[in-house]
């Protein structure tokens, strides 16, 4: 039984969170030549292989291997010096594993700014009382854990609910790329060679991006014998749709101030 907090060799603490996060993906990913990579990378071969049995329960499929995993870990931690155990961390590909595979836990460890930005989106000055916002950055919260469609077609959504709040009309019809266009038309930008203009031109399409990104694996479409996406590329659509929502807005605040 533990009772000690987890340590590097030079005496400071890890916190728990992570060395089970660890653990979980080595548990999940490695085999003989994963382990052999890992430890000629980081040089914990030696660590690795005097391990009580790590390989022996990993091929037979022994129930302790679990527990095998967290002793190689906690022998890193204690004899290895302190960087190595950030480069078991990389080269076992800890954070993208575990980004695909518990978003949640994830975003405990390590922080998910795609969050803060959803919230900064929803009480930017220029949007005022939208309460459409707020349903679409709920769902693309909840869908970021646990359903990576609903993510995709919220992040759609909250793009044309904020084209149309920049456009002051709320029943504005079309599909994104015409809403596109007269958003940049509503901002003066249309044909514009500044920065700006090719900024937005650029941006324009990440935002029809988004767009096709849900028509292919977001809600919205009784599709049949397609696969559901991954949290990688829910993200990828969340994260854009929201920088392009706050430049627009950004631009409509300063055109607002301007006038």
């Amino acid at each position: 039984m533990r009772h000690m907090a987890p340590q590097l060799s030079d005496g400071r603490q890890v916190p728990g969170k992570l060395v089970l996060a660890l653990q979980r993906c080595l548990v999940a990913t490695m085999d003989d030549a994963g382990w052999s990579t890992l430890g000629y990378a980081t040089e914990t071969t030696d660590i690795i292989e005097t391990t009580h049995r790590l390989r022996r329960s990993m091929n037979w499929n022994d129930p302790d291997y679990p527990e095998r995993v967290f002793n190689v870990i906690e022998r890193i931690m204690a004899e290895a010096e302190p960087a190595v155990f950030d480069a078991v961390i990389e080269v076992a590909g800890l954070k993208p594993w575990l980004e695909q595979n518990d978003p949640a836990f994830f975003a405990q460890l390590f922080g998910d700014s795609t969050h803060d930005g959803i919230e900064e989106l929803t009480e930017h000055p220029a949007v005022g009382n939208v309460p459409e916002l707020s349903r679409h950055a709920r769902r693309i919260r909840t869908g970021l854990e646990s359903d990576p469609e609903q993510a995709i077609g919220a992040a759609k959504e909250l793009l044309e609910t904020v084209m149309k709040t920049i456009l002051e009309d709320p029943a504005a019809r079309g599909d994104v790329p015409g809403l596109i266009k007269r958003v940049q038309a509503r901002l003066g930008l249309d044909g514009s060679s500044d920065a700006r203009g090719r900024i937005l031109s650029k941006l324009s399409q990440v935002v029809v991006g988004v767009a096709e990104i849900r028509n292919t694996s977001g809600t919205g479409h009784g599709r049949v014998g397609s696969s559901e996406p991954d949290a990688a590329l829910a993200r990828l659509a969340v994260d854009s749709a929201v920088t392009a929502s706050r430049f627009l807005l950004d631009l409509s605040a300063a055109q607002d101030r301007a006038t």
